[in-house]
């Protein structure tokens, strides 16, 4: 899964309200039972001056995630880039909010970009061993409206794909597996990932953007040829 698949950018707000950021946001979350993960990456919009580079200077930003009442500080890993995880105690709950703030010690703030969990949802258990030769059904409850899709990443294979809203089972074939020949070869450990996305509101004082969140069932399976 690539960062910007689970991660979420943020950008410098306006004043309450007023779309006025050159900074575009684009958030996300990623959750299962143990942890909520967030990833923040910095990137100036499309039509931004960068001939002007005050206008795309984050300076003392920091980001805080608010989930169950404790606000938890992302660490900052570069200029434009945090990260950070929640522990969890419980598992997450359906419609639970998420808020992500973006503050500054100077400047206007954007401390209102919120999306809700989506519908949890388990899976039947798989095979231990699944043969990249040969389909896989897998099936989960409860049936969603919300985007969903699923994903196997490995360096001996793998495959992705999209659900159709309102399934509860999908049949992955042989030919949507991925690997080279050489590496069909061989068996290797493998996390299959079930997905269940929802898209949340920004802060208004952001001008464009995106926040969502990954809900996921992470199964070990043994790819085979």
């Amino acid at each position: 899964m690539s960062a910007r698949s689970w991660g979420f950018v943020l950008a410098a707000a306006g004043c309450s309200g007023q779309p006025t950021s050159t900074l575009e946001p684009w958030i996300a979350v990623s959750g299962d039972e143990t942890s909520l993960r967030v990833l923040a990456i910095v990137d100036p919009a499309d039509n931004v001056d960068i001939t002007h580079p005050d206008d795309i200077e984050v300076g003392d930003a920091r980001f805080t995630v608010t989930f169950r009442g404790a606000d938890i500080d992302l660490r900052r890993m570069s200029n434009h880039t945090w990260s950070g995880e929640v522990p969890l105690d419980t598992s997450p709950i359906e419609d639970e909010p998420v808020t992500v703030a973006f503050l500054r010690d100077d400047g206007d703030d954007a401390p209102a970009s919120t999306v809700r969990i989506p519908t949890v949802f388990t899976v039947d258990e798989l095979p231990l061993f699944v043969s990249r030769s040969q389909p896989l059904t897998v099936t989960w409850s409860p049936a969603s409206e919300e985007r969903m899709h699923w994903e196997v990443n490995d360096f001996c294979g793998g495959g992705s794909g999209a659900i159709e809203p309102g399934l509860t089972t999908v049949t992955i074939q042989a030919t949507e597996w991925h690997g080279s020949s050489d590496e069909d070869e061989g068996t290797c450990t493998a996390n299959f990932n079930l997905v269940r996305s929802r898209t949340g509101q920004l802060d208004p004082a952001f001008g464009s953007g995106t926040i969502f969140f990954d809900w996921q069932r992470r199964i070990p399976i043994a790819l085979t040829p």
